[in-house]
């Protein structure tokens, strides 16, 4: 048993450390100019985003932009997921104030939004989230 059992190991061994030893290690400076490109990248989504007709639009693409910019730049998503918040609440306003029946039913379509857009949030500060469901 032992016979069979040493070439198995043999060749596992093998194999697993040609995999490691094939691990390129990251380009400090070619992070460095992706992470930029990333920001740009995300700073024009943004700008793009403000000219959304529909808040509840606008919340979702920031909630979005907000959910990818965590890990590069947490106080900036953190804005932006308040700001996301804000138009929330504002096209809920919106609906509620008008006697248009076309704008409550945009309202009744934004809340299929409004779970997506805490859900996205709570997966990064569950305590915002939390806040701004009330």
């Amino acid at each position: 048993m032992a016979r069979k059992f040493l070439p198995c190991f043999l060749i596992v061994l093998a194999v697993c450390s040609v995999a490691m030893a094939q691990v390129a290690k990251p380009d400090p400076e070619a992070e460095k100019a992706k992470a930029e490109r990333r920001a740009k990248l995300l700073a024009a989504i943004e700008e793009d985003a403000k000219q959304l007709g529909l808040p509840e639009n606008r919340a979702l693409i920031t909630a979005k932009i907000a959910a990818s910019a965590w890990k590069t730049d947490e106080e900036q998503a953190r804005k932006l997921f308040r700001s996301a918040v804000d138009d929330l609440i504002a096209a809920q306003e919106i609906a509620e104030a008008s006697k248009n029946p076309s704008l409550f039913q945009d309202l009744r379509n934004s809340q299929n939004i409004r779970p997506q857009i805490l859900n996205l949030i709570a997966g990064f500060d569950a305590e915002f989230a939390l806040d701004a469901f009330y």
